[in-house]
């Protein structure tokens, strides 16, 4: 079906969680001399179809040599393959490319002496926490043939440790190739023709063991709702790593708005996913788990806004959390203000009042105290991000303005809320 298997030969996709990135291999015979080269090519789908087949810029492919066997990061912003190009370790080595915030893509690196080796490696597999990677390998130690090794990957880092061989009876003195694993991380495939060497290659499965897994990782899924009349049509959605400073941009779904990443669990407290656009309102959110079922992966939901400022009109700051009766917050609402902070920095102009509104439980006159608490907190730790005091300023309102009916628990969490309006732009 369009535009696959129109006349070359395509094989090994790999695709983005998002399932809307697929990026594969395509091969064609060189009719006057005979040889086969293999380059990569992707597609994106959008409103339903897969468009048409784009092939990878110079660089990360090279005329006449053999580049293949892609694996796209979850997020789509790093791209590991094979090649036997010039300049390489050994006959086969894995390469990886990084793509820019512009989405052009950077020029390939070798992955190094701590992967390749004088012999072959290929059949890379990042998995979904974009550190564990998995390869096959005939020069490392093993068991013979191709084994099927693991290595930590981290951007940035000086030094990796040595690859990891799966071991006995996952490898053989036969070969193992091909292999993936479960977002989870609890079971892996590959490929054997060792197992019924009588049919050749015949495809496998087992539980990973503990010591080979990869870090357990939160499926994050977002949908960006666009307000009436917004003047900027090309928002991007930003997923920020406030420790490592680190920014990936999102594909935004254009038919429905909705973006998805994935992200290791134990960096969770320190992502923020934010929006960016024209004269937008500020929007992001924190990450927090919801409740996992049994035998289900770490599912993160949440929703951003894409609004423009106005004055005088009133925005949420929804993702601060307070300690029930009191002003204090949690280490994600910090992280949600810090944000907010440098969104106000970016925009010098910008005055707001920050607002806090309670529902109707307790006390009427301990429920406005408490709000005027809550917004005070909120602006004293803005401040402290070096905004300028003469900017902002906090008032509460207890439970005078609701939004919703305080009959229901939906209705009086609604009306629990934290605000900023815009007093001057």
């Amino acid at each position: 079906e369009y535009p696959f298997n129109a006349q070359y030969n395509e094989g090994g996709p790999s695709m983005t969680a998002d399932n809307t990135f697929m990026a594969f291999t395509i091969c064609e015979r060189d009719e006057r001399t005979g040889e086969q080269f293999c380059d990569l090519y992707y597609t994106t789908f959008t409103y339903g179809v897969w468009n048409g087949i784009r092939k990878f810029p110079e660089g990360i492919n090279t005329d006449k040599h053999w580049e293949s066997q892609p694996s796209i990061s979850p997020n789509g912003d790093v791209l590991y393959f094979t090649s036997d190009r010039p300049g390489g370790f050994g006959g086969l080595d894995i390469y990886r490319a990084y793509r820019f915030s512009d989405g052009e893509w950077g020029d390939p690196e070798n992955l190094g002496p701590a992967v390749n080796t004088r012999k072959n490696e290929k059949s890379p597999f990042i998995h979904p926490d974009s550190e564990s990677l998995y390869f096959a390998s005939d020069g490392h130690p093993g068991m013979g043939g191709y084994d099927l090794f693991k290595i930590k990957v981290v951007r940035g880092s000086a030094g990796w440790e040595k690859p990891q061989n799966l071991g006995y009876p996952i490898n053989t003195e036969k070969d193992e190739i091909g292999l993936m694993v479960t977002m989870d991380g609890q079971q892996a495939y590959f490929a054997t023709n060792k197992i019924n060497s009588a049919n050749g290659w015949d495809i496998y499965y087992f539980d990973l063991y503990e010591a080979v897994q990869p870090e357990e990782v939160v499926l994050v899924k977002g949908q960006l709702k666009t307000a009436d009349f917004v003047t900027d049509d090309e928002p991007k959605v930003v997923l920020k790593n406030s420790k490592t400073s680190q920014e990936t941009n999102l594909n935004i779904n254009e038919e429905n708005g909705s973006f998805s990443a994935v992200v290791m669990k134990k960096e969770l407290n320190d992502i923020i996913i934010t929006l960016e656009a024209k004269k937008a309102s500020f929007s992001a959110a924190p990450l927090r788990l919801m409740p996992k079922l049994e035998n289900q992966i770490n599912v993160v939901e949440l929703e951003l806004i894409h609004d423009e400022l106005a004055a005088g009109e009133s925005y949420p700051l929804p993702h601060i959390l307070f300690q029930t009766a009191s002003d204090r917050f949690d280490a994600q609402s910090e992280l949600l203000i810090a944000e907010f902070s440098e969104f106000l920095a970016a925009t010098p102009s910008l005055s707001v009042e920050i607002q806090g509104h309670t529902d109707n439980i307790g006390d009427a006159g301990a429920n406005l105290a408490l709000s005027q608490r809550r917004a005070r907190r909120v602006a004293e730790t803005v401040k402290s991000y070096g905004i300028d005091a003469a900017r902002i300023t906090s008032r509460g309102y207890g439970e005078t303005r609701p939004v919703a009916s305080n009959d229901t628990e939906v209705g009086r969490a609604q009306n629990r809320r934290t605000v900023f309006v815009v007093k001057s732009l």
